[in-house]
């Protein structure tokens, strides 16, 4: 077969990590032919500036255009990162009669259908396995292994820097703002994090997964979001009081009447499987009608495992230019399913009161709930440490309606008996005594 050449756009952490995985991999001519993968060119911003890969200069340039028309070039890896930049490089590069490995999550999910359907008038191929989870392969799993099965329900965790988060407010007991700083010190945060610890990076993952798993046309406005910046401390300890960890969840379930999609901070039991990821690591539970439910697990996030995903996408893409088959997505068999919307949810709840300490209190909010349908399961009430006369009182209800349930939320603000509803959160699962 002959040589494929490769021109890269950006090479910041992922692309570095690109180049390493295929320098090392030029020494293993095994299963596959490594030798015939050539990056000729690598567009960055700054040509001077000090990188993380030593990369000869005479294939760096900063004129993205170049690369893209050269007609030397067979693949265009897009690692730049950025929706519209993103958007703008990879569309070029079709039109161009280019194939497209991209690591764009934001990109994938927002215009990923005009995307393939571009590609296949142009008759070239998009492959996008690093949009999410990065060494997870998740997208192949769902297209590929994962085809004999109707997908019911996704439940994960998909963004490492939230859950890097949750972790240290879990185990060291440090409050959101200690546990963000820390993170952006390692580098798991952006200076500015609201990507990721507003759910917004976790919505344009869920987009793709469920695109790709329930065979739908889903766009990132149909997701509700949630951040994590909303949890305090106190909820992590009542949370472990209980029973339950708090994670970030993305969660997708199909149901006769349309797609449940929402991320969003979660009360889940400490014996779950997503309860035991830690740290910047990811979680993809799901559940098929054939092979029922199943975990994949590792590096969310980084350049080694993202590069891991970029460069199984080029080896399947010589594989399908050598064999004639694979790799395009195919959009024109996405059906339009109705999205429910997040009042229609059933689903447990938490919820943290600051109330007067004094008689009448839990009959009051007794009442709210009872009118609107709604049951109690459990309640506890502590004294509020350094106060006089308020006390703390947390509830949880049985499975219940978001729409009833926020109507009672909104009664009790009102009540004489509630200083301030302190934080609500969802439950998904049951503690086992």
């Amino acid at each position: 077969m002959k040589n494929i050449n490769i021109g890269m756009i950006g090479l910041g952490n992922v692309g570095s990590g690109v180049w390493r995985v295929l320098e090392k991999k030029k020494e293993e001519v095994k299963t596959f032919p490594w030798n015939i993968l050539e990056i000729k060119k690598i567009g960055v911003r700054d040509i001077k500036k000090e990188r993380q890969v030593k990369v000869p200069s005479s294939i760096l340039t900063q004129d993205v255009d170049s690369i893209i028309n050269s007609p030397d070039i067979d693949v265009v890896i897009e690692v730049a990162g950025g929706k519209e930049e993103g958007f703008k490089i990879i569309s070029k590069a079709i039109n161009a009669g280019k194939h497209v490995i991209t690591a764009n999550k934001d990109v994938i999910a927002s215009y990923g259908l005009e995307l393939f359907q571009m590609a296949r008038s142009k008759g070239v191929k998009i492959y996008f396995e690093a949009s999410v989870g990065a060494g997870i392969p998740i997208i192949r799993v769902l297209r590929e292994d994962l085809v004999a099965n109707s997908i019911q329900e996704i439940r994960a965790i998909l963004n490492g820097t939230s859950n890097y988060i949750l972790t240290r407010m879990s185990e060291v007991g440090e409050d959101f703002e200690t546990a963000l700083a820390m993170a952006q010190r390692l580098g798991y945060a952006e200076p500015n994090p609201a990507n990721d610890v507003k759910g917004i990076d976790s919505a344009y993952k869920i987009t793709i997964l469920s695109s790709i798993a329930f065979n739908a046309f889903v766009r990132p406005e149909d997701i509700y979001v949630e951040g994590i910046d909303i949890i305090s401390i106190r909820d992590i300890q009542y949370a472990h009081e209980l029973g339950y960890e708090i994670k970030s969840l993305a969660i997708a379930r199909k149901h006769t009447d349309g797609l449940e999609l929402r991320v969003h901070p979660t009360m889940i039991p400490r014996t779950s499987m997503l309860a035991a990821v830690r740290g910047v690591y990811n979680g993809i539970y799901l559940v098929g009608d054939a092979v029922g439910p199943m975990m994949l697990y590792g590096r969310g996030a980084g350049s080694l495992p993202t590069a891991s995903a970029v460069v199984s996408d080029l080896c399947d893409l010589v594989r399908s230019l050598r064999d004639g088959s694979g790799g395009q997505f195919e959009v024109p068999n996405l059906v339009k399913l109705p999205i429910r919307p997040i009042e229609k949810l059933e689903t447990r709840y938490y919820i943290r009161l600051n109330v007067p300490d004094r008689a009448g209190v839990l009959a009051g909010i007794a009442k709210v709930f009872g009118d609107l349908g709604i049951s109690i399961a459990s309640v506890v009430q502590k004294e509020v440490p350094d106060t006089r006369g308020q006390a703390e009182l947390v509830i949880i209800t049985h499975t219940a309606q978001e729409g009833p349930f926020r109507q009672a939320i909104a009664q009790m603000e009102k009540l004489d008996v509630v200083n301030k509803v302190e934080s609500t959160l969802r439950i998904e699962g049951v503690v086992e005594e």
